[in-house]
């Protein structure tokens, strides 16, 4: 009896850790989402556009889903760019999606896209992963989707994970260059940490996890990018975490009992 006993109460702690994981996971359902969009002729001042406190639509599943476009016309009459969005989040966290855009303008564009969620609770240590791919459709003329160029003319990565509003890790880097002559083509897909989340995050997360688009388009032409990032606290961290708060609450149930 005291052997059953024994299997009958590690099962019971393996379960209370189950249920105290997903506890402190389903804390964070509430997620604040922000985007930020820099636009402009390429090689040349970008203008910004923010939204801080994106609405979106909570799905059966706990997660939430943000539709949405935007129209930026551009300065003296020359055309505009169209953005739309259609990406998941959630605070436990990740933040997945596709992004499209059109240059209608006459002359090469650059677009840098921002977003981010928030993280709650904040994950001490932590692992994740991330993957990538862009496509381009050109008009009879051909096109580029191209890199922007930052300070001292090196190419930006077209695709950067953030954490805590930092640089985790990037891809798609200084060598995607796509020239397409006619149709449709695609980058290579990337990604990291994958299968199974296993990037350490130096030094956790606190606050938030975001991911970052640069790029050109040429005239006439349409991009789009699905990109995925996501963290999970580090297994073996949140498992001792789990045991240690079980491990305290059984040593004061035995207290009270010698007591008795």
């Amino acid at each position: 009896m005291r052997r059953q006993s024994g299997v009958l109460s590690l099962f019971s702690i393996l379960g209370g850790v189950g249920l105290l994981l997903l506890a402190l996971f389903a804390s964070g359902a509430a997620a604040t989402t922000s985007m930020n969009i820099e636009y402009g002729p390429a090689g040349q001042t970008r203008t910004a556009w923010s939204d801080q406190d994106m609405v979106g639509i909570q799905l059966s599943n706990g997660t939430w889903e943000f539709t949405g476009g935007r129209t930026f016309i551009m300065d003296g009459g020359g055309g505009t760019l169209d953005v739309d969005w259609d990406f998941t989040t959630n605070a436990d966290p990740f933040v997945d999606g596709v992004f499209s855009f059109t240059n209608n303008t006459g002359s090469t564009q650059d677009l840098v896209l921002t977003y981010s969620v928030s993280v709650v609770p904040s994950l001490p240590v932590a692992t994740g992963g991330a993957s990538v791919i862009g496509s381009m459709t050109v008009d009879s003329g051909g096109g580029t989707l191209g890199h922007v160029l930052s300070g001292g003319g090196t190419p930006d990565p077209m695709y950067t994970t953030l954490v805590d509003g930092s640089v985790f890790e990037t891809l798609l880097n200084f060598d995607s260059t796509l020239n397409v002559p006619f149709g449709s083509a695609a980058t290579p897909s990337e990604s990291f940490g994958l299968p199974g989340l296993t990037k350490p995050v130096p030094g956790g997360v606190s606050t938030s996890i975001g991911s970052r688009l640069s790029f050109s388009v040429t005239p006439g032409d349409s991009v789009a990018f699905t990109s995925r990032f996501e963290v999970v606290p580090e297994p073996s961290t949140a498992l001792l975490l789990g045991f240690g708060l079980l491990a305290l609450k059984a040593s004061g149930r035995r207290s009270n009992a010698d007591t008795h």
